[in-house]
């Protein structure tokens, strides 16, 4: 059995894309981290990871089960609420946030504690794939 000892694990569901991506990009156990301190970092996806002589896969995709819960009933209320995540800059901002407080739906506002980047793009899964191949996954 692999013993592992770590000072700290943090595992953030909803992540500040707009902070991390002006942090620098270093190495970490051979894959690209960022570091946030020197005991806490941010695995990036799509990274292999040597960890206790075991290979570790990171991919976080983050389906927000407001989703499944509120897409059904946003067709109730208007479409147009894109899974119960506001934009801030819409001129329709207060009165779709004082809609869905009333609604008692679960909601996001975007670049506040929901970020599009939460979900990998078509390049971050290329890339993913193309290091599961290269070690042999």
């Amino acid at each position: 059995m692999i013993s592992l000892s770590l000072q700290f694990l943090w595992m953030a569901i909803t992540k500040n894309f707009d902070r991390l991506d002006c942090l620098p990009v270093s190495t970490w156990n051979n894959g690209k981290v960022h570091k946030l301190r020197d005991s806490v970092i941010h695995l990036m996806r799509g990274e292999i990871y040597d960890v206790a002589d075991t290979k570790v896969f990171c991919l976080l995709v983050v389906l927000h089960l407001m989703i499944s819960t509120v897409l059904p009933r946003l067709k109730k209320l208007k479409a147009n609420y894109a899974a119960g995540v506001l934009d801030k800059t819409d001129k329709n901002f207060e009165h779709n946030l004082k809609k869905l407080k009333h609604s008692g739906l679960a909601y996001r506002v975007n670049h506040l504690n929901w970020w599009a980047q939460e979900m990998p793009n078509d390049t971050e899964m290329d890339y993913a794939l193309a290091k599961i191949l290269k070690n042999n996954f």
